[in-house]
């Protein structure tokens, strides 16, 4: 069960990312934020385990990907 709870955490991660960056074109400062505070959910979630840690990069790099304009 705790399995679930970890993996649905990394998605309240990106989605809490997505709702404060991604709802509007970012300039340079605010693609700053985005990136660090990225990092910082990352650095969380790979203390927990090296697989979250990679669940976490995977879907943050889509996220990235969307919120820049580009192809995932």
């Amino acid at each position: 069960m705790n399995d679930f709870r970890q993996v649905y955490g990394v998605f309240c991660d990106i989605w809490a990312l997505y709702k404060q960056y991604g709802r509007a074109p970012l300039d340079d400062d605010g693609w700053d934020a985005f990136v660090d505070a990225g990092q910082k959910q990352y650095e969380k979630n790979r203390a927990e385990s090296e697989k979250l840690g990679r669940l976490y990069l995977d879907a943050y790099t889509a996220v990235q990907k969307y919120v820049s304009g580009k192809e995932p």
